[in-house]
């Protein structure tokens, strides 16, 4: 396992959405098609990254708006959206639906993983 050191040193802050089921539906297709990484994380461009507080969360919210919009407010193989987490590395940030901001939460978010290896 990786130390908080070498975490921080690779660790970038994406958001994650959250559909109203936690274990995907189609569990191999989900697997076979990228994952978390491809259904459920919106990757945050660096310039947003650097900007500071309430202009950092409306460019967020445009984020999240643009998945809402292109998933027709669904997270692939989790079913309804439900809302957001802004992950960094320490605690992440939580979001209703529409991108309302809820509150921090003072522990690291982790995603779980699954792989399928065909022989």
């Amino acid at each position: 396992m990786k130390t908080l050191a070498q975490q921080a040193g690779t660790f970038r802050p994406y958001l994650h959405a959250d559909g109203e089921r936690t274990v995907p539906s189609e569990i191999c297709i989900f697997s076979l098609t990228g994952g978390h990484r491809r259904w459920t994380t919106i990757e945050i461009p660096q310039n947003v990254l650097h900007l500071a507080g309430e202009q950092q969360l409306a460019a967020l919210a445009k984020l999240m708006n643009g998945y809402r919009e292109r998933y027709e407010g669904a997270v692939p193989f989790f079913g309804d959206l439900v809302g957001f987490k802004f992950v960094r590395l320490l605690d992440h940030l939580e979001f209703d639906k529409t991108g309302k901001f809820i509150g921090r939460v003072n522990r690291p978010f982790r995603t779980g993983s699954c792989s399928v290896r065909i022989s």
